[in-house]
């Protein structure tokens, strides 16, 4: 690998993921303070890569940072991982609110193209459907 294309992985690589963590961050800040009515205290940025003590990375499953004589605070992952899930929503909704105009708008031209259930078919002609018809006898 040449030396320019490490130093760009990292330097674009970090510039990106501040970017992203912060934006993360602030989102899920404002949603959970919004949610929580700013019941629950969170933990500041810079302890994205903290863990509680005595627990290595990998067990460490619970969103509360433990930290000596302080109060617990909801983790900065978390915190990421909720402004993360509420722009996915965002993305749906709006995939879905404009899908739905689409839809609407073919489905309106459709019904005025047809009005009152008429179709594309011609007309049946009246003799011709006189001889698809058995006829009736008197026989039964």
């Amino acid at each position: 690998m040449p030396l320019g294309e490490i130093i760009g992985e990292v330097l674009f690589r970090g510039f990106l993921e501040v970017i992203f963590y912060t934006i993360a961050y602030h989102t899920g800040a404002i949603v959970l303070g919004a949610l929580t009515l700013g019941q629950v205290s969170l933990a500041p940025l810079s302890t994205i890569d903290q863990t509680n003590r005595k627990k290595n990375r990998w067990n460490d499953r619970s969103i509360w940072l433990y930290r000596p004589m302080q109060a617990r605070v909801l983790k900065a992952e978390f915190v990421c991982l909720v402004g993360l899930i509420f722009w996915i929503a965002v993305g749906f909704g709006l995939f879905f609110a404009l899908r739905t105009d689409k839809n609407k708008s073919e489905q309106t031209d459709a019904a005025n193209r047809h009005p009152f259930g008429t179709s594309d078919m011609a007309p049946a002609d009246p003799a011709s459907r006189a001889g698809a018809m058995p006829e009736a006898s008197g026989d039964s």
